[in-house]
């Protein structure tokens, strides 16, 4: 048999494609005529998809673009989400690295906004066994930030990637970028709430977040996890692009189902105006080496970020805003450690666990080395059953001075040691939004409300309204215990208030008031010492 060159060339082609997918271990997207020269591949996508899930293969996207303009599967909820859905058992895509394949949606316009385009979803992946994106970027097709989108029901609001209800489902070594959602008020789970942001991984098994990066010049949410059972995310990073609106929140992990989570590794510079992580659900949340500057001091909101909140971002939130208004009635979180964790100039309150009565914080463990520079309340905890650990803590002047440096309410027991310092840098823009009674209580260093287990402890330097205020809410006079030992507080010169007021007056005493090895200013508590100030059924130490 004779071969033509042609035919030669051809088979030489076919035999280099076949041992280049080969060696990738997958199934090339460019075999099914999806280039990643940005042209639109979402038909090959479609087939490589279902080609892939019969023997678990990865799809591999080369060196390039790889534009997807319409989302591949079939429309199945059209009652709450019209977005099209693959419900292949398998799905696995894999890239060249971050930095060398892409992902790339067109955008659409709105049906609320007509004028302004949001970022389409790439792809929905609903009941996979396994679901894999590694080593590539989304991107959302956006450069700037859309201005003006009105909250509103927008049936196609849309996550780049939503995965719902795999067993497994592991994201790594991506940067997501260029996406801007619809800010849709449906419900979280059934509706748009998670689809605010570029990622929504819900109901899911196992879930694992490894080298994922958001660089947003367009965000107005991060990434959600909602109601997974196990999720790990080690390495996440946020890069803002100078100048650009800040997002709200980077990272979700919310819902009444969610299990153990664990985040190692975060690092986060400006770029946020909400909290860094809003946490929630009754499992074991494990946070270690974070690293995040809120950039509050450096904040102008004339740049464009979200003016209702004037000051940058805050900072870790476990169980409130969001989960207390979207899932009433979840269990008890179980608990919430923190170690190795460093926040830097945020805004408004740096740790912030607040349940409720019928849902509280089992236990709040902060271990070693927990420190934050804030513009407001470092540690806020409220309905926590045992708290234990240390936190350093450095409140700044300025718009938010009013507030409290640590504020402890309805809390069990536990022993907490402090090092908080009141700085004397400033926020000069913002408004701090206090209300009279908080204001009333300007200057302390902390303020305990019903935390009779509670032992304080530890260093407490520089504020002029006191060290320590243990406060007794009207109507509960002689209800209440109060311990502090080992306690040492600096004040800042003459003219202060008491340093320790212990009770808040003669109608509202603590039962009874223990002061145990304690210092003010170097010298030991005297029974009669002028800066203590107690008001209390019985006084021990």
């Amino acid at each position: 048999m004779i071969l033509t060159r042609r035919a030669l060339l051809v088979g030489a082609l076919g035999a280099t494609i076949s041992s280049a997918t080969a060696a990738r271990g997958g199934l090339r997207l460019a075999d099914f005529g999806g280039g990643a020269d940005g042209s639109d591949a979402s038909d090959a996508f479609a087939r490589a998809l279902a080609a892939a899930a019969e023997n678990g293969a990865e799809i591999l996207l080369d060196e390039g673009t790889t534009r997807i303009v319409g989302a591949p599967g079939a429309i199945v909820d059209a009652a709450a989400h019209d977005c099209p859905e693959v419900r292949h058992r398998s799905i696995r895509i894999r890239g060249l690295g971050a930095r060398r394949s892409r992902l790339l949606c067109q955008p659409r316009p709105t049906a609320a906004n007509p004028s302004l385009p949001v970022s389409r979803p790439i792809l929905k992946s609903v009941g996979a066994e396994v679901f894999s994106l590694a080593e590539l970027t989304l991107d959302g097709g956006m450069r700037e930030p859309p201005r003006g989108l009105r909250q509103g029901r927008d049936p196609a609001a849309a996550a780049l990637v939503e995965v719902r209800g795999a067993r497994r489902c592991e994201i790594s070594g991506i940067v997501v970028t260029g996406f801007a959602g619809h800010w849709d008020e449906r419900d979280p789970i059934g509706g748009g709430y998670g689809r605010r942001g570029p990622l929504l991984l819900a109901d899911c098994g196992d879930v694992r977040l490894d080298r994922v990066t958001l660089e947003h010049p367009t965000f107005r949410e991060g990434l959600f996890v909602h109601d997974a059972r196990r999720v790990v995310v080690r390495g996440f990073r946020l890069s803002a692009v100078d100048g650009a609106a800040r997002l709200s929140t980077p990272l979700h992990v919310i819902g009444p189902r969610t299990g153990t989570v664990e985040i190692e590794d975060l690092v986060a510079g400006p770029g946020w105006s909400g909290s860094l992580l809003n946490l929630g659900g009754p499992g074991h949340f494990a946070l270690r080496r974070i690293r995040a500057d809120g950039g509050a001091s450096r904040f102008d909101p004339e740049r464009g970020a979200d003016p209702r909140s004037p000051t940058g971002g805050k900072g870790i939130d476990v169980g409130a805003e969001i989960n207390g208004m979207l899932f009433p009635g979840q269990a008890a979180t179980e608990s919430v450690g923190l170690e190795d964790v460093v926040l830097d100039d945020v805004a408004r309150y740096a740790i912030k666990a607040t349940r409720d009565r019928h849902c509280p914080l089992r236990r709040l463990t902060l271990a070693a080395n927990v420190r934050a520079r804030v513009a407001g309340t470092a540690l806020d905890a409220a309905f926590v059953d045992h708290v234990e650990g240390a936190v350093t803590a450095e409140r700044r002047l300025g718009a938010a001075a009013g507030l409290p440096g640590i504020l402890l309410r309805d809390c069990g027991g536990g022993v907490l040691a402090v090092d908080l310092t009141e700085g004397s840098e400033g926020v000069t823009r913002g408004d701090d939004g206090l209300s009279a009674a908080a204001r009333a209580r300007a200057g302390f260093g902390v303020i305990r409300l019903r935390t009779g287990g509670l032992v304080l402890a530890g260093r407490i330097a520089g504020f002029s309204g006191g060290a320590l205020l243990d406060d007794v809410a009207p109507g509960e006079d002689g209800l209440h215990d109060a311990v502090i030992e080992g306690l040492a507080v600096t004040m800042p010169g003459a003219g202060a208030r008491p340093a320790l007021r212990l009770g808040r007056g003669p109608q509202r005493r603590l039962r009874v008031a223990t002061v145990r090895h304690c210092r003010i200013d170097g010298e030991a508590i005297a029974s009669d010492d002028p800066r203590v100030e107690i008001h209390a059924l019985r006084v021990d130490g």
